[in-house]
């Protein structure tokens, strides 16, 4: 399989099931041919207004599942983020421009998600007039990348919409060279935060995996008032 060097465009279609076009290129601007549905993985979030009732607040994804507790001193069940692949319609092109169709409705997510969501005040519906991100990863691969695409669908607007950005990567691979979460393939932070927002807990520990949380946490280690007071920090994020 060919390394891969980035996406070129990410566009959004039919707002009940997404619709994914994107192309593919080497270092040398070769496109490259041979993706198969299993190599690339697909995130889509909705950026949520914060209480104080704007646009820049926190992402919340569409994508979800049940976690239920298992070891730790969690007891309930809760709401994690995740991504599609090879469950939609995955169409190559051959000339290295590729297409999918997500299998999620978003307007008719499963009932149990809605639930879950519901006792833990989440909101899943879609609402097109907020800024909307669909991410993805590519498997498979010793150089990766993970292209976005910002966007308002009730408009198609990409430029001077609201978004939110918890860190740089830039930022992170000053120590992290470079960042590489999860296997190794998860590398850039506006993919990150598209399941590692408020709306993602492990059911484990019952702490957020939201990014600024979570990672502020890890960072200060020992130095965290909770820990100096005999506790302890953890969760358990053991997704591929």
């Amino acid at each position: 399989m060919n390394a891969y060097w980035g996406c070129g465009r990410i566009s959004f279609r039919y707002p009940d099931r997404p619709v994914v076009d994107f192309q593919l290129t080497d270092g040398n601007n070769i496109a490259i041919t041979d993706l198969a549905p299993a190599d690339v993985r697909f995130t889509i979030a909705k950026l949520q207004g914060s209480p104080l009732g704007n646009l820049t607040g926190s992402w919340q994804s569409y994508l979800n599942e049940i976690e239920e507790p298992g070891v730790g001193p969690g007891t309930e069940a809760r709401l994690q983020a995740t991504y599609e692949r090879d469950a939609g319609e995955f169409t190559n092109n051959g000339d290295g421009s590729y297409r999918y169709r997500m299998a999620v409705n978003l307007n008719d997510l499963p009932a149990e998600i809605l639930a879950q969501a519901q006792s833990e005040g989440l909101d899943l519906a879609y609402q097109p007039d907020r800024t909307h991100r669909v991410a993805m990863q590519f498997d498979n691969s010793g150089d990766t990348a993970n292209p976005h695409y910002d966007w308002v669908p009730a408009t198609g607007a990409t430029e001077g919409v609201f978004t939110m950005d918890i860190a740089a990567t830039e930022n992170c691979n000053r120590c992290h060279d470079p960042l590489a979460i999860h296997g190794g393939n998860r590398r850039e932070i506006e993919y990150c935060t598209t399941c590692h927002n408020p709306g993602s807990t492990d059911a484990n520990s019952a702490n957020t995996v939201d990014m600024k949380v979570m990672i502020h946490k890890i960072h200060m280690g020992a130095e965290l008032p909770s820990v100096q007071a005999g506790g302890f920090y953890l969760f358990c994020c053991l997704r591929e």
